[in-house]
């Protein structure tokens, strides 16, 4: 169920969160301006740093035995589209590992459950509520489809991010533990479970998207700052 289906099958009781530095979260509540990332972005340790980079962002590993054939489950996009349905073949007398993930997708992180520990960590400053999480995601949609940037009758999806355990097998690959991986963008190692995710993706209309800043008045609305 997309988180905004979440919010109005509570009857609004429902609110998700963004940790932001002091500037960006007033722009967020005064200006509506918030910036919209990519998957291969969030990839980019150096610049995200390693709580919120993941040089496995929207990857897994499908490893494939010398000789063998691996039919993995298919892997889904943003509205169930399958990114990738595909059989393994490794007719070398060596394994081979392949990189099973999406597409580049727009993706925006936030949490469902504040804390001031986990802010902290990741290095900012304050907390912004989004209050009406249908009018805050549906602002963004409108926007990014009005710049020519998606297409808006795909919309969005969204959901909560799990946290598979994954174990290091012998030969340097990391196997998860009897978890679905088959949508990657809603799935990280298990060490960023402190920072209870959940997160809205869309398709960009090209492979190469970049991050957008997106400026709304619907922003403005669904959000405030609160203190944590």
């Amino acid at each position: 169920m997309k988180l905004a289906e979440i919010a109005k099958s509570l009857n609004g009781n429902f609110k998700l969160y963004k940790y932001q530095s002091q500037q960006y979260g007033r722009k967020m509540v005064e200006e509506g301006e918030i910036m919209i990332g990519t998957i291969k972005e969030f990839r980019n340790t150096e610049q995200h740093g390693s709580e919120i980079g993941d040089k496995n962002e929207g990857i897994r590993n499908v490893k494939v035995d010398a000789n063998s054939i691996v039919v993995p489950p298919p892997v889904y996009g943003p509205n169930n589209s399958i990114e990738a349905d595909n059989k393994y073949i490794n007719s070398t007398n060596s394994p081979i590992v392949y990189d099973l993930g999406v597409h580049n997708l727009y993706i925006l992180c936030t949490t469902h459950t504040p804390s001031r520990k986990a802010m902290e960590r990741m290095e900012k400053e304050v907390c912004v509520e989004i209050h009406d999480v249908p009018l805050f995601f549906d602002s963004i949609t409108i926007e990014l489809a009005r710049r020519g940037l998606i297409d808006y009758k795909a919309g969005y999806d969204s959901g909560y991010v799990k946290y598979p355990e994954f174990f290091l097998g012998p030969d340097g690959i990391m196997v998860p533990i009897k978890q679905d991986v088959s949508v990657p963008w809603l799935h990280k190692g298990s060490s960023y479970r402190y920072q209870q995710e959940a997160r809205a993706a869309w398709t960009p209309l090209v492979e190469n998207a970049e991050s957008k800043v997106v400026r709304s008045d619907g922003i403005i609305k669904a959000c405030r700052m609160i203190q944590i």
